[in-house]
């Protein structure tokens, strides 16, 4: 079995930073015969203008006009529990509906990312607006000549300053909506999102998950793959479209348990460069 990921573990008084965390999913652990990075499901965009309509069954993206935070919709619309916009600059999410976390970065230790993990982990004002209508500030990662895995950027659903993080109830909701951009210089390399359920993620990280599961590692995280491009798009995805890679222990029952959610990830794999923002991030229902 070939190995391009590690656990990495550091004090725990690091833990309300940007920081690497015990078995965090960095994602690119292989088994024998994948050929490289885990197996995603890449999903489709579809062209909106203005409204979010329906769409549970599959990622959109719109460019422009859009959510602008929790808001609700009417006429069958999705309605949105906003987790974090990034205005109060904190580095954490907001806490509200019994969520409570805090952003970190990760990498593979090969070159240099920022914000670097082991420190605060704050949005960052970007110029001219963020992706949301109205919003000044953004979650913004870049880095340089990796030769691993990759790097990402995530945070917490419920690790309210407690030793383990706990699992998360999002099973009300239908999916996962944000906005992303790149600043990165074409070919832009895809985004990876991946949701962190217990049944994935080793005892040791507040999962179930105990190594070898069914002879195979933890770490398998539900994920999804999108195309940025250079201009802000709100991307919505369902819950159904997460799938595992294959070659960890699988998730039972199969599927993502979302009542049992741990974290959110959005990182990038095997590119020496990287560049790319985040900004409002909500459930939507």
């Amino acid at each position: 079995m070939s190995l391009h990921r590690s656990w990495m573990i550091v004090p725990l008084a690091a833990l309300l930073g940007c920081q690497l965390l015990i078995g965090l999913d960095e994602g690119t652990l292989k088994s024998p015969g994948t050929g490289g990075s885990p197996a995603t499901t890449s999903v489709s965009t579809a062209a909106q203008s203005g409204s979010q309509g329906g769409g549970a069954s599959s990622m959109s993206a719109s460019s422009g006009a859009g959510m602008g935070g929790a808001s609700s919709g009417a006429g069958g619309a999705p309605m949105f529990d906003l987790i974090d916009d990034m205005e109060a600059g904190s580095g954490q999410i907001l806490k509200v509906n019994g969520r409570a976390g805090s952003w970190f970065s990760y990498n593979d230790t090969t070159g240099m990312q920022l914000p670097k993990p082991g420190g605060l982990c704050p949005p960052e004002v970007f110029m001219g607006s963020g992706g949301a209508p109205g919003s000044t500030k953004a979650m913004h990662t870049t880095g340089v000549q990796f030769s691993g895995w990759g790097a990402g950027i995530g945070f917490d659903l419920n690790h309210a300053g407690a030793m383990t993080r706990k699992p998360y109830d999002a099973s009300q909701h239908k999916g996962i909506v944000f906005w992303a951009r790149s600043q990165h210089a074409a070919p832009i390399p895809p985004l990876y999102i991946r949701i962190l359920e217990t049944e994935t993620v080793p005892v040791s990280d507040g999962g179930t998950c105990v190594p070898p599961d069914a002879g195979l590692p933890c770490g398998d995280s539900h994920s999804a793959m999108v195309s940025l491009t250079s201009n802000w798009q709100l991307f919505q995805l369902a819950f159904t479209k997460f799938a595992q890679g294959g070659w960890g222990a699988p998730a039972q029952p199969p599927g993502l348990d979302t009542a049992q959610l741990l974290a959110v990830q959005f990182a990038v794999e095997n590119t020496p460069d990287f560049d790319y923002w985040i900004d409002d991030i909500s459930f939507y229902h």
